[in-house]
């Protein structure tokens, strides 16, 4: 049985993980192998986003909701479905960032010329003190490559196994 995946950058900010579970012809080629195949595929594309987002959930702090929020599956033909991560922080959250300028910039101060606490209107801006410095960027989760480890040794042979017991 060959398990065919390719990973597609859809653009800057989508990374689709398309999954095509090839049985080769020989191998059980029956009617009821046959008419199993289309709900074990749903089942193999639901688990592997169940597997995704208890990965998420287990591993993110602040940035869980919208990673979890972003990712989907799409159920493509009977033998093929697409795993999607859409949404700009996703992504980032996926791939990592480069390194980029951090700029000291301007931030209100809740004080007033007399120098006196006004937290409800803030009336003095102060400039940020210190000096630019480059932020190192951060390490991408990589959870896309466990994703598709997982349904390569676990998720795909429980399926087409349970399959095979059912005949």
């Amino acid at each position: 049985m060959t398990i065919g995946l390719s990973a597609t950058f859809v653009d800057f900010d989508s990374l689709s993980l398309d999954i095509n579970v090839v049985i080769p012809p020989d191998f059980l080629s029956t009617s009821q192998f046959e008419s199993a195949l289309p709900a074990a595929i749903k089942n193999m594309a639901n688990d592997a986003r169940d597997f995704w987002l208890t990965l998420a959930g287990q591993n993110l702090k602040s940035s869980r909701i919208a990673y979890q929020q972003a990712i989907r599956v799409d159920v493509v033909e009977d033998s093929s479905f697409s795993l999607l991560l859409d949404g700009p922080l996703a992504f980032s959250v996926e791939k990592g960032s480069e390194p980029y300028p951090m700029h000291i910039g301007y931030k209100v101060a809740p004080l007033n010329v007399d120098r006196e606490v006004y937290f409800t209107n803030p009336k003095v801006f102060v400039r940020g003190k210190g000096k630019p410095w480059m932020h190192p960027g951060l390490p991408g989760v990589n959870f896309a490559k466990h994703v598709v480890e997982e349904l390569h040794t676990v998720i795909i042979p429980r399926h087409i196994q349970k399959i095979v017991e059912d005949l």
